[in-house]
């Protein structure tokens, strides 16, 4: 069980991650659908800057996390 708990808590920034980053894509289409490059400042767009910047780098961190040495479940 412990082990398992152990699993979560390093699958936790890669869940983390995906998340910001499809939310950060459904932004990104919101924009593309209704927006011009003169709407750059638009709320949409911003959003989905903060949301890229915080979980591309993310889910790069748990991919790495989990595929080291010892996150193998018994």
């Amino acid at each position: 069980m412990k082990e398992l708990l152990n699993f979560y808590v390093k699958a936790l920034p890669i869940t983390l991650g995906l998340i910001f980053s499809l939310t950060a894509l459904s932004f990104l289409i919101d924009f593309t659908d209704s927006a011009r490059l003169s709407d750059i400042g638009e709320e949409d767009f911003l959003t989905f800057l903060i949301l890229a910047i915080v979980g591309i780098p993310t889910l790069l961190f748990g991919i790495k996390k989990l595929s080291s040495e010892g996150t193998t479940i018994h």
